[in-house]
């Protein structure tokens, strides 16, 4: 409704606000994807301070320890709800908590899968947290489901060296073709690192095109409907109208539309969110 201007931005806050001692987790992923959306679109730290105040209720419930009494579906709220006061509140000693677990390697003790990527993506979200760390612990993994933990990690961690250092590896074959277009769509939808990504993406277009299996190559766009930066979308728009995705000219229309549909409601409903005191 808000999307399509059926209902106004201060009463679709005034309905989020009921969900604010919620405890099913398939609720609090749709409010996390809600608010990244919202910050996306107006990165402004009130907002960040909003979405923080916002978990802060559950967040105590729940705390922030590793726990190995917690149910699946406890820790998969956790994992939700820590995630999200950790992306936005800019409690940095919240954060370091998670950082001093990866940097001793305290958390590789744990059991719970879900923990345990709570740790790698906050983590991640550190700047001074090297991407090399991440790769060196993907390539040394010794199953495939840890394995898995990295590599699904790679392209959204915010040290600025992560989009060169993992598409090289992608190139290189350090990380699987198959793999490629997966973290390639990851890599150019972050929201720090997006456009840094996409340069070295347009650089190596034919290259990363050879080491990738036809038939996933197309997955290079599923980040497109992901994105609300104008100048970006327009960039990539022109770019893959003159360098076509092979056997997927209906798939490329189709997330091209999805990305002009954000940047419409960017431009919809930015007014209204730099109006809005939250608090």
């Amino acid at each position: 409704s808000l999307r399509i201007n059926q209902v106004s931005l201060d009463d679709f806050m005034d309905l989020l606000a009921l969900y604010k001692h919620e405890k099913d987790k398939n609720i609090w992923a749709l409010v996390s994807g809600i608010f990244s959306t919202m910050y996306k679109i107006y990165p402004d730290q009130n907002l960040g301070t909003f979405i923080g105040k916002f978990c802060k209720p559950s967040l105590e419930v729940l705390g922030k320890e590793y726990s190995e009494n917690s149910s699946q579906e406890e820790s998969q709220l956790r994992s939700i709800i820590c995630g999200l006061y950790a992306k936005y509140s800019n409690d940095k000693e919240f954060n370091n908590y998670f950082v001093d677990l990866f940097e001793t390697n305290k958390y590789e003790e744990y059991n719970d899968g879900n923990y345990y990527n709570l740790v790698l993506s906050i983590a991640g979200m550190d700047p001074s947290v090297s991407v090399t760390k991440y790769l060196d612990k993907f390539i040394q993994a010794e199953t495939p489901q840890i394995e898995g933990r990295y590599r699904s990690m790679l392209w959204g961690l915010s040290d600025p060296k992560t989009p060169e250092v993992v598409l090289n590896a992608i190139l290189e074959g350090t990380i699987r073709g198959a793999d490629g277009p997966y973290i390639v769509s990851g890599l150019i939808s972050h929201t720090e690192n997006g456009e840094a990504a996409w340069m070295i993406v347009k650089d190596n277009w034919d290259n990363l095109l050879k080491v990738m299996p036809e038939w996933t190559s197309s997955r290079i766009l599923d980040g497109l409907p992901s994105i609300y930066n104008e100048a970006l979308g327009k960039d990539i728009e022109k770019f893959v109208a003159s360098n076509p995705l092979p056997s997927a000219e209906k798939i490329t229309k189709q997330k091209i539309e999805r990305l002009n549909a954000n940047i419409k409601f960017k431009n919809l409903i930015i007014n209204s969110l730099k109006k809005t005191r939250f608090e």
